[in-house]
């Protein structure tokens, strides 16, 4: 949740950004945030299914991000062709509704058995 938020942040300073220096920081920060919100989700994710249905389960989650990778192209084509700041900030709600799904998700999987 936390580098969600903060990939919704850099977004959000690219967007104002004023400077080169910001546009910079606010670029390393979208960077080292999208990777570590990446390997954190995929790490959790798995775990939410019960055992006998993980791979049911992180298989139709990875074919819906290959439907969603097949679209986001045109889809972020057409919000780029209105306003390139207006495509940033549509990233930057999205992380920061990703970040409120997260967190209402609300399941601790440390130290619980195996299913």
């Amino acid at each position: 949740m936390g580098f969600l938020i903060l990939s919704s942040i850099g977004c959000f300073l690219y967007v104002i950004a004023g400077s080169t220096n910001t546009i910079i920081a606010a670029t390393l920060l979208m960077s080292f945030a999208f990777l570590g919100a990446w390997g954190a989700v995929y790490a959790f994710t798995p775990e939410l299914y019960p055992t006998r249905l993980r791979a049911t389960g992180m298989g139709i989650a990875g074919a819906m991000a290959r439907v969603g990778g097949l679209l986001a192209p045109s889809a972020v084509g057409l919000v780029v062709a209105v306003s390139f700041q207006a495509a940033i900030a549509l990233f930057a709600v999205l992380l920061a509704i990703a970040a409120v799904a997260t967190y209402a998700i609300n399941v601790e999987t440390r130290a619980v058995p195996l299913k």
